[in-house]
């Protein structure tokens, strides 16, 4: 088929409606690089593989295809030496979990009805150790647990410490009598990671500190 075929089918608006039912960057992608084959063998496989995928919609199962993200950039950066960022590490556990789970679905009665997409899953790499690895380091969102090592949970512990008695100090001190006078309100808030008091404008200068923000009025 030419280009010209291509436009009066409006081939390229079949394939975009395609992609949006897609569950991954990636497959996004497949989806809009799709084109005809001319090849039996490849329109056999094609076939079969619709045949299979319609069947087990039919039958009302959700093939597990959550948590797959495109680990291109992430795999080449590790591939250079660099270290991955906890957020990229999280898609990495979540994308081998997604392969885990798709292996699953596809073993046992499914393998015999549905082979075709049974051997695409079975074609993909388990990685079970690193999986757990990663989930035992990284939460859900892409922060790094306080237990992911000994050494980050005793210093995670000591930063909370700190906090605690620096927003304590600070709630003695916005309360007190004496330095009431140089506040705006008894107040303590955190900005940018940093605990802030509302100074009054004419006082800034006595009260030593960085100045996150100005009110209106000059607070």
């Amino acid at each position: 088929m030419n280009e010209k075929t291509f436009r009066v089918l409006e081939f390229e608006k079949i394939l975009t409606r395609l992609s949006t039912y897609a569950s991954s960057t990636l497959g996004n992608e497949l989806a809009l690089r799709l084109r005809p084959s001319t090849a039996s063998d490849e329109i056999i496989q094609w076939q079969a593989e619709t045949t299979e995928a319609c069947l087990i919609s039919q039958s009302g199962d959700r093939v597990p295809l959550g948590g797959i993200s495109d680990l291109r950039a992430a795999l080449k950066k590790a591939r250079l030496g660099g270290i991955l960022a906890p957020e990229e590490l999280g898609a990495v556990g979540a994308t081998c979990r997604a392969a885990r789970l798709l292996r699953v679905f596809f073993s046992g009665e499914r393998a015999e009805t549905a082979p075709t997409l049974a051997a695409l899953a079975m074609a993909l790499a388990a990685f079970p150790e690193l999986e757990q690895e990663i989930e035992r380091a990284i939460e859900p969102e892409g922060s790094v647990k306080d237990n992911a090592s000994p050494q980050l949970a005793r210093l995670r512990s000591q930063i909370r410490t700190f906090q605690n008695r620096v927003r304590d100090k600070l709630n003695a001190l916005v309360h007190g009598g004496e330095s009431r006078k140089y506040l705006q309100e008894a107040l303590v808030t955190l900005r940018n990671g940093r605990y802030v008091i509302p100074v009054k404008q004419e006082y800034r200068q006595l009260i030593p500190g960085i100045v996150h923000d100005q009110s209106a009025s000059g607070a």
